[in-house]
């Protein structure tokens, strides 16, 4: 028995060692790789690329879908209630479609981000590796937290873009019934990147022109940070380190709240008690409450009012603080 114990153990260290290499390696998505043009030079690593790619595949097929339902259920509508009513269906069922295509797959996912980071931070403070019931909740947490954000933006971002071209249609040029679903059809396609889709013959807001795919980047990216920074909290406790600081990654692309944010201390207990703060949360909205970001205005308010407690208490002391950020926590020894 404790032969096989062993050889457990020296295969899941295998595991680690593979996953944490492809971490640390740098990955550009280059324009010469059509599929993901719209991520071109983003450098992230491989397994976040890997995790965004397979986001936006998802995201361009559900949506795919979805348009051949909301022409079919537009084009039933007679009223501008039917239409909402239509609009409210397509957009709940459809989120909740992807999160649950995707959901074995990001929890696959945010488990390689977390081991590999585990790793690191375990062989960094001289341990050796190991997944006690704080990874575990850590892990069960993050399968269960990032469907919330895929079937949030995808319902309120379809569903609303439905909505404002539907409303234009029908207050600027009359349309209704099978007009109104073929218009809706060819904005969508061109808006998602389904296909070329048609010029506009209607306003469509600038807020509902963004790139879909960016999106999965972000929440690809922030899986990975989120995992890092949890698994890194862990081993500190091991360790009985009792202190760390942020750090960036030191590249031109580091932004100016991270870069002010950079070198600020804090208690492992503080880092803790977030981590449970946040397992705790059980939907994007109480999760926002915990874990809010941001701008560098704000966070500089804070620490002028109530210095390194303010930022605790403002939930700052934990990366990410905010879209594709890459920051870390480094112990203090």
């Amino acid at each position: 028995m404790d032969s096989r114990i062993g050889h457990i153990e020296h295969v899941c260290g295998c595991a680690f060692h593979v996953d944490l290499m492809l971490d640390k390696a740098q990955h550009r998505v280059t324009k010469d790789e059509p599929q993901d043009d719209t991520i071109r030079d983003v450098i992230l690593p491989p397994l976040v690329i890997t995790l965004a790619r397979l986001l936006a595949s998802r995201f361009r097929r559900v949506a795919d879908e979805g348009l051949d339902e909301a022409v079919a259920a537009l084009a039933a509508a007679t009223t501008l209630d039917g239409i909402k009513s239509a609009i409210g269906r397509i957009s709940l069922g459809l989120g909740g479609r992807l999160a649950e295509s995707a959901g074995g797959d990001v929890k696959r996912a945010v488990e390689s981000f977390y081991q590999a980071a585990k790793l690191q931070a375990a062989t960094e403070l001289g341990l050796k590796p190991r997944l006690g019931r704080p990874d575990t909740l850590s892990q069960e947490w993050m399968g269960r937290a990032y469907p919330w954000w895929i079937g949030e933006y995808h319902s309120t971002v379809l569903g609303k873009q439905i909505a404002a071209i539907a409303q234009h249609a029908i207050l600027e040029l009359g349309l209704s019934g099978n007009e109104l679903s073929q218009l809706v059809r060819a904005q969508l396609t061109r808006l998602y990147g389904l296909g070329p889709g048609e010029k506009s013959p209607v306003k469509v807001p600038r807020s509902f022109r963004g790139n879909p795919e960016m999106y999965w980047v972000g929440l690809a990216n922030n899986a990975a940070t989120t995992a890092r920074v949890f698994a890194r909290l862990s081993a500190m406790e091991e360790a009985g380190i009792t202190r760390y600081v942020l750090v960036t990654v030191g590249d031109e692309r580091v932004c100016s709240l991270c870069r002010w944010m950079e070198g600020k201390e804090f208690t492992v207990a503080q880092g803790v008690a977030q981590r449970a703060r946040i397992l705790q949360t059980t939907n994007s909205e109480e999760y926002k409450a915990v874990a809010g970001w941001r701008t560098l205005k704000q966070a500089q308010d804070i620490f002028d009012g109530g210095g390194s407690d303010g930022l605790v208490e403002a939930g700052m002391h934990c990366p990410p603080l905010h879209y594709l950020c890459r920051c870390d926590l480094q112990a203090v020894l």
